[in-house]
């Protein structure tokens, strides 16, 4: 609730159309300290180009692997026929260094387009550039819910 009354923030609720929406913003702000849901967000944020100011609890989560503590991985070249390594995203470990890296990413407009550029790059660079790709990504949440379903957790 505190968030509502902020005049920066917009708490969506459902969104119909994710990608229109992650095409329209400035940066996605992960911070998370364990793995969750976010992290399906934060591949698609890769997948859109939207550069990602993260924590290394993401860093090591992310699709299609993990990105390194200082916001690097490696990312499929079609150009060199193999991996290359490229800043894909904004790293900060503690309050006051994610602060930075999210007003870094805000702020300064060529790391925005380089980060951009590299984290679209990154989320295609999974099996030899094939990459993460929101089909597969649906197919991954459907096999998961299928699992769930057949748990005790939706029980009728």
């Amino acid at each position: 609730r505190r968030l509502e009354s902020l005049a920066a923030v917009d708490l969506l609720g459902y969104i119909d159309d994710v990608g229109s929406e992650l095409r329209s913003a400035r940066l996605l702000v992960v911070p998370i300290r364990w793995a969750t849901g976010i992290l399906t967000k934060q591949t698609l944020a890769h997948v859109h180009g939207l550069p990602t100011a993260i924590t290394p609890a993401a860093a090591a989560h992310a699709a299609p692997e993990p990105i390194d503590p200082a916001g690097f991985a490696r990312v499929w070249s079609h150009r060199q026929g193999g991996y290359d390594t490229a800043r894909v995203a904004a790293v900060g470990d503690t309050a006051a260094a994610f602060a930075a890296a999210v007003l870094h990413l805000h702020g300064n407009a060529s790391a925005w387009v380089e980060i951009s550029a590299a984290a679209a790059r990154f989320a295609k660079s999974g099996g030899g550039g094939q990459g993460v790709c929101p089909e597969a990504l649906r197919r991954d949440v459907e096999a998961f819910w299928a699992v769930m379903e057949e748990t005790a957790c939706f029980v009728r």
